[in-house]
C-alpha cells in the first residue's frame, strides 16, 4: 500500500510509534502534535494526503474542526477517528462531520492498516 496519511496524535510516545509503523508498511507519514499543526499541514499538503488518523481530544483546534476543515478543503480525504471513548459518544461530537472510521484506543496496528488500506483501495 502506498500513500500519505496525516497522523495527528498529542501523545508523544505513541504518535511517533504508530508513525514509525506506518512507515515500516511502505506509507508515507506527516504528524501534527496539536490542531494548529495539523490544520497548518493539512493546508499545504492536502493534494499529498490520502487519510488523516485524528486523536478526538487535542491540543489548540478541535479534532471536529480539523475534520470539517478538511472536508471543506479536500471532500474526498479519508478521516478516522482514534480515541478512548465510545464510538457513540465520538458520533455525537462529530453529528455534523462525517468519518470514514473508528479505532479505539488502544488498537492494534493491524486493525488499522486493514482500515487504511480499505478506505484507500475505495
Amino acid at each position: 500500500m502506498a500513500g500519505t496519511v496525516l497522523v495527528v496524535e498529542d501523545e508523544e510516545a505513541l504518535g511517533s510509534a504508530v508513525c514509525k509503523l506506518l512507515r515500516k508498511r511502505g506509507l508515507s507519514v506527516l504528524a501534527a502534535a496539536d490542531g494548529g499543526a495539523a490544520a497548518d499541514l493539512f493546508e499545504a499538503r492536502h493534494q499529498d494526503i490520502q487519510a488523516i488518523l485524528l486523536d478526538m481530544t487535542i491540543p489548540s483546534k478541535s479534532s471536529r474542526e480539523i475534520a470539517a476543515e478538511a472536508r471543506r478543503i479536500r471532500p474526498d480525504v479519508k478521516i478516522i477517528l482514534a480515541t478512548a471513548y465510545s464510538q457513540e459518544m465520538a458520533a455525537t461530537s462529530f453529528a455534523e462531520v462525517r468519518l470514514d472510521g473508528y479505532l479505539r484506543k488502544p488498537y492494534r496496528i493491524d486493525d488499522l492498516m486493514k482500515m487504511l488500506s480499505d478506505l484507500m483501495a475505495g
